[in-house]
């Protein structure tokens, strides 16, 4: 009598979901420098911060930190020539204690407004940086609305995009999120499948534009299934 064991695995994915606004601010006349305190919902959401200067003279790069976070630059500082940058920053939230985030420009002067819009989701990849943040794109024009594509490399990807604009209607399909007031939008939406499938993000607005989108991958899920079952050998065997 032997026992036959067969063991089967198969990787599906958890679904991405949209947890809260971030952060929504802008500040007029700001400096170098500004702040904000807020607080994750749950330990390991995926966090997407995209914060934007405006100034005579702009400034080279950016950093986004707060005190137990760790953040990527997932989109690269984007320039929309003579007028303003903006860089998108991510990260995997460490807890839920409300901290103070700072988002710092070096270089550059005269600076006139800055803004910053963030969302949370859950249901991602918990690794962070590029593991979670899989695939971004960034665009900017002089005119004509905000339109750039992006292509998720992982299935039930969450698409998140953010736009420094006169914003005035997402694209169908899309759900708004953070809002600064002063033409500057979020939208997201959660994709069913469609790995390797270019996506289409747009924000209705103009006259000029910077957009940038991110992918953010659902967290892997591996299922296992044991199955057992009993062999009866019969037969005689000759052995030389």
């Amino acid at each position: 009598m032997a026992l036959i064991l067969a063991c089967f695995s198969a990787i599906s994915s958890a679904t991405v979901g949209h947890v809260k606004v971030f952060v929504q601010q802008s500040v007029a006349g700001a400096s170098t420098v500004e702040t904000f305190n807020t607080s994750a919902t749950n330990i390991n959401d995926a966090v997407c911060v995209q914060i934007a200067a405006a100034a005579t003279t702009l400034p080279a790069s950016a950093t986004l930190t707060a005190p137990g976070w760790t953040f990527t630059q997932i989109s690269s500082f984007t320039t929309w020539p003579a007028t303003a940058v903006a860089s998108v920053f991510c990260g995997i939230s460490p807890n839920t204690a409300s901290v103070t985030f700072t988002a710092t420009f070096t270089g550059g002067s005269g600076f006139t407004a800055i803004s910053i819009l963030g969302d949370e989701f859950s249901g991602n990849e918990t690794i962070g940086g590029t593991s979670t943040f899989e695939a971004t794109n960034s665009a900017t024009a002089a005119s004509g609305s905000p339109t750039v594509s992006v292509t998720p490399i992982s299935n039930n990807d969450g698409l998140w995009a953010a736009c420094q604009d006169s914003v005035s209607a997402i694209l169908a399909g899309f759900t708004k999120g953070a809002d600064d007031t002063q033409g500057d939008w979020t939208e997201w939406k959660i994709l069913s499948g469609q790995a390797g499938t270019p996506q289409t993000v747009s924000f209705t607005g103009g006259p000029g534009y910077i957009i940038q989108t991110i992918a953010i991958r659902a967290l892997p899920i591996r299922a296992s299934l044991a199955m057992k079952g009993n062999v009866k050998l019969k037969g005689n065997a000759k052995i030389k």
